[in-house]
């Protein structure tokens, strides 16, 4: 089961503290651009948490793969493979966010196109495979 408290506890984990960031981004810091916010995660802290991201992934509605739909909506995300509603929106993002960063989520369309999209939200794709890394 998709656990919002684990995806919350990664995030934080994974976002650098204010002790490493003096002058703006760090120069490893992997920059996620996320619905609402733009984030700057921490390379190895990041990486640590890959297995158990994926393991979240693989639960989505089959429609975010690659085999299977191509990519669904972000309004979709919040609910998993079965239907059942896992978190809100903002839970939705942190994974997401997690997921990208360690490349195995992407948008489907620039974020200028979004508006023209059901509900303004844009489409994402996501791959679940060992080291699969979408490009």
């Amino acid at each position: 089961m998709i656990s919002v408290k684990s995806i919350e506890e990664m995030l934080m984990d994974s976002l650098y503290t204010s002790a490493e960031v003096k002058d703006g981004d760090p120069p490893d810091a992997i920059l996620v651009e996320g619905i609402t916010s733009r984030f700057g995660l921490h390379p190895g802290r990041l990486e640590s948490h890959r297995a158990e991201v994926r393991e979240f992934v693989l639960q989505l509605d089959k429609r975010f793969f690659p085999a299977a739909g191509g990519g669904y909506t972000f309004l979709h995300l919040p609910f998993d493979k079965h239907g059942n509603q896992w978190g809100e929106q903002k839970d939705a993002e942190r994974l997401m966010v997690l997921a990208m960063g360690l490349g195995m989520s992407k948008y489907l369309l620039p974020r200028d196109l979004w508006p023209s999209l059901p509900g303004g939200a844009p489409y994402i794709m996501f791959v679940a495979s060992e080291n699969g890394v979408l490009k």
